[in-house]
Formats: structure tokens, sequence, C-alpha cells
């Protein structure tokens, strides 16, 4: 399965949060290809870019 993590989840994983700990897990687990988001939908709306459709954000 492959998952999607955005910036706040590695702050919380180098701030060993809670939350951290589980993004942890889950990275840690081989049965999930995990990758990090290059821009967030905000920084997208900033310039411009209409959110109404996912395809834009791949």
């Amino acid at each position: 399965m492959k998952i999607t993590l955005d910036h706040n989840c590695i702050i919380d994983l180098v701030n060993k949060t809670i939350a951290g700990n589980q993004v942890e897990a889950i990275i840690k687990n081989t049965k999930y290809e995990c990758f990090v988001v290059n821009i967030g939908a905000s920084e997208m709306q900033k310039w411009g870019v209409n959110s109404n459709s996912y395809d834009k954000f791949e």
C-alpha cells in the first residue's frame, strides 16, 4: 500500500511525538511504501492552482 506523508508527519517524527511514533511504525512496516509530498495544497493555492482535482497534486 502506498502512503503519502506531509511535512507535519516529518516534524512529528523528528520530535518523537505520539503521532511521530505512529508514523515511524508505519514507515518500518514493509507492507507500506511511503512518500513525502514535495509541495502542499496550501502552497499550490498561493500560486493560483485550483485544488478541485487530485490529479494536480500527483
